[in-house]
């Protein structure tokens, strides 16, 4: 009796780096989809910060990354002045000067998170994304 066997481990683990892909990449359209519905919105930019989130997928690193490139997003999830959340905030009041030429003294402004809650309050909600896709549902 002779057995002949096939090696399909190339085909498998393909697949399996599909699946993780796939699921990386539903997981970016609802962290994003939660990070828009709470980003906030000034009058005078008009959405332009919840336009810009978006999501990527490094698939080689198996990560999914959520964020945005507006340069004042930094601002509005970690705050500024003695607002900001890191080390290093500035703790004295300063003077600026905006488009009209009017004067304002600001201590700076306190954060309003969007990118942060939308990760940490669903992690169940992606790992359950993660698992069913893994999963073929």
């Amino acid at each position: 009796m002779n057995a002949h066997f096939e090696g399909h481990a190339d085909e498998i683990l393909s697949a399996m780096h599909e699946a993780v892909e796939l699921a990386l990449t539903k997981v970016g359209i609802q962290a994003e989809g939660y990070a828009k519905k709470i980003a906030p919105v000034a009058e005078y930019h008009g959405g332009d910060l919840r336009q810009s989130i978006s999501h990527k997928v490094d698939a080689r690193a198996q990560e999914v990354y959520i964020g945005t490139n507006v340069e004042y997003g930094v601002y509005q999830e970690l705050g500024t002045g003695e607002y900001y959340e890191g080390e290093g905030g500035r703790h004295t009041a300063w003077c600026y000067e905006d488009k009209k030429g009017n004067k304002h003294w600001t201590r700076g402004n306190k954060a309003h998170p969007f990118l942060r809650p939308a990760v940490q309050d669903h992690k169940q909600t992606y790992k359950n994304i993660i698992e069913d896709t893994l999963k073929g549902k």
